[in-house]
């Protein structure tokens, strides 16, 4: 497996987090901190670009949905781009009903928080 490394950057008011490598108990702490600060800094608008990501274990992969649901319960979200669709079938299974919002394209997934944010605006 080849170590996490990961980059994040900022694109239309949404945290974009580019994954590269494989994301496994050893390397997952540095990026469930920097989850956890960018939702307690108020960016709780995410996408992780997966198109690079080599592997994600299962426990990983769990906690990754359960804080999706801690950043939707912040008004946020996070969403998936790239994701190969083995990862995203067991991603729907392991939810329960709960899963990653995936796109095929970085311009998707701003989209829709772009139109979140049209109509949640006063």
């Amino acid at each position: 497996m080849h170590q996490l490394q990961f980059q994040v950057r900022q694109l239309q008011g949404v945290n974009v987090i580019r994954l590269v490598g494989s994301v496994e108990p050893g390397s997952f702490p540095s990026l469930y901190a920097t989850l956890n600060k960018l939702v307690a800094d108020g960016s709780p608008w995410i996408v992780l670009e997966c198109f690079d990501l080599t592997y994600i274990s299962s426990a990983e992969l769990k906690q990754l949905l359960d804080f999706a649901h801690h950043a939707r319960s912040s008004g946020g979200d996070i969403k998936c781009v790239g994701l190969c669709s083995t990862v995203q079938y067991v991603a729907n299974l392991v939810a329960n009903g709960d899963p990653f919002d995936c796109y095929d394209d970085l311009e998707q997934a701003l989209f829709t928080f772009r139109r979140t944010q049209a109509t949640t605006r006063p």
